[in-house]
Formats: structure tokens, C-alpha cells, sequence
């Protein structure tokens, strides 16, 4: 019976330390899967970063195409007529128009004979009456003027403005020549932010090359 009692209290011992035993190294393996996941945690979120940008750059490039792809077809269509006036005005500026060949080769009338024009009085006049296509055709040639008495050209009745402006080899005088012949031989309409245009041309040949224009 003692010796039954004797055993029953070592296997009981046993048990107690083999639980012990247990529970210890389940904490250890239990910390050190704590330890990998932690570790393992701190890579992932390094990664996670850039995934979430490079999400949220796809999200912004997604969201911008399906923004665009919403856009109603009118509104295409009035954007391209914008975009094709602006390249219009732009190539009209630029004297990039076929038709400006022929333009080219128009010589000056008697009536522009620039030592026969009174031009301030004349000038004036068509301003007030708002007659901007002869307020220019009129700031041009006396602007012509100034530079036949400073001999920057040579005067003759029979050349042509694109000859005037060869001869100037002046940058605002060779657009104001265009503007001038878009005018009076390309039956452009001049209105006043074209003459004031042609005015500050004037006056940047005035600076160029002297004189009062």
C-alpha cells in the first residue's frame, strides 16, 4: 500500500513537471513565432507602402481615363473648333496661308506715294470714324516714311511692301508689313486691337532704328 501511494506521488510529480516542462516550451515557441510574425510584419509594411502608391497612382490614372471617357462628345467637338481657330489666327499671323504668296507681289498705288500723304491729320480722321483698316494701311506707310529719310530703304513707288521689308531687315516692320497686307490686299477686316497692334510695331521700328514714327 505505501509503495502504491509512493508511486501514484511520482507519477503525479512527473505529470506536474512534465506539464511545467510543456507549458515552458510552448511559451518559447510560442515567442518565437511571435518573433518571426513581428519581423516578418516589418518587412510586409516596407512592402505595403509602395504597393498602397502604386495603388493609388493606377486608382488616379483609372479615375482620370474614365473622367475623360464621360466627357461628352460636343464638348470634343468644341474643343477642336477652339483648337483649330487658335491655329488659324496663329497661321495668319505667321503669313503661313497659301494666298500669301500672291499677297507678296503686290506693288504700292499712287495713292500710297508716302510723300504725298499728309499723315497726322489723315490719321487721326480715320481713327475717329473708326475706320481701322485705313488707320493701319496709314500708320504703315508712315512708318515706311521714317525709314526711306533715314535710309534704312530706298523708296520707289513700283516695289513691293515685302521688298520694303527685305531691305529694312527690321522684325516688327516685316509684321507689320504682313498685317498691312492682309488688309488692304487680303481683304482682312482690321479692327482696333490689330491697328494697336500695327501701333506698338511702330514704335518698336522707332526704337530700332530711330527716328519718329
Amino acid at each position: 500500500m505505501q509503495q502504491l501511494l509512493c508511486q501514484i506521488m511520482m507519477n503525479d510529480t512527473l505529470r506536474k513537471a512534465f506539464r511545467k516542462e510543456y507549458v515552458y516550451e510552448r511559451g518559447l515557441g510560442m515567442a518565437e513565432k511571435q518573433a518571426v510574425e513581428e519581423t516578418e510584419d516589418g518587412g510586409g509594411t516596407a512592402l505595403t507602402i509602395f504597393e498602397k502608391f502604386f495603388q493609388a497612382m493606377a486608382d488616379f490614372f483609372e479615375n482620370l481615363i474614365e473622367a475623360i471617357v464621360r466627357i461628352p462628345v460636343f464638348v470634343w467637338i468644341l474643343l477642336g473648333v477652339v483648337l483649330l481657330a487658335v491655329l488659324f489666327v496663329w497661321m495668319y499671323r505667321s503669313g503661313l496661308f497659301g494666298s500669301y504668296s500672291r499677297l507678296r507681289n503686290q506693288s504700292l498705288t499712287e495713292a500710297d506715294n508716302i510723300y504725298e500723304i499728309d499723315f497726322q491729320p489723315e490719321l487721326e480722321e480715320a481713327l475717329a470714324r473708326a475706320d481701322y483698316a485705313e488707320a493701319l494701311r496709314l500708320r504703315y506707310l508712315r512708318t515706311l516714311r521714317t525709314l526711306a529719310d533715314g535710309g534704312h530703304v530706298v523708296w520707289r513707288i513700283y516695289k513691293t511692301p515685302t521688298q520694303f521689308a527685305a531691305e529694312a531687315a527690321s522684325r516688327p516692320f516685316s509684321e507689320m508689313t504682313r498685317h498691312f497686307l492682309w488688309v488692304r490686299y487680303g481683304r482682312y477686316d482690321a479692327d482696333e486691337a490689330l491697328y494697336r497692334r500695327v501701333d506698338t510695331l511702330a514704335q518698336e521700328v522707332e526704337r530700332e532704328k530711330g527716328g519718329e514714327v
